[in-house]
């Protein structure tokens, strides 16, 4: 996948600096790994950047929905993260057509939340 790098350094950048607030947070147990995956892969794909491989959506989500396979115990952080990605962060592209996402530090404490469970942060893309 070709700039798909790029993708991740953009959510790290939104996800794990600063001092996202988790207050008010909804029930999230009631929407599906996939529900979640899918909000959270379509923003970045809707900002039609043209550096974007046509597969990234899909890819998106298959790579969102493998760590809910892979880190079961860590359901509840993988959740919150992937719901703030969609419901704080906004995406755009850069004049080099690759994929921003901002604001920087929106997803801090459900980032730090995944982490500290899966081990890494490539575990939470």
């Amino acid at each position: 996948m070709k700039h798909s790098g790029w993708y991740g350094w953009a959510c790290l950048i939104a996800l794990g600096c600063g001092d996202g607030s988790d207050e008010d947070e909804p029930n999230l147990s009631a929407r599906t790994p996939a529900e979640l995956c899918s909000d959270k892969c379509a923003l970045p794909v809707a900002a039609g950047c043209s550096n974007v491989q046509p597969d990234f959506g899909a890819s998106c989500n298959l790579i969102c929905a493998s760590k809910y396979d892979n880190f079961p115990s860590c359901d509840a952080q993988l959740r919150a993260l992937d719901h703030c990605a969609s419901a704080r962060v906004t995406y755009g592209c850069t004049a080099s057509g690759v994929i921003t996402a901002s604001p920087m530090g929106a997803c801090a404490a459900e980032g730090a939340r995944c982490v500290s469970c899966t081990g890494d942060f490539l575990n939470c893309l």
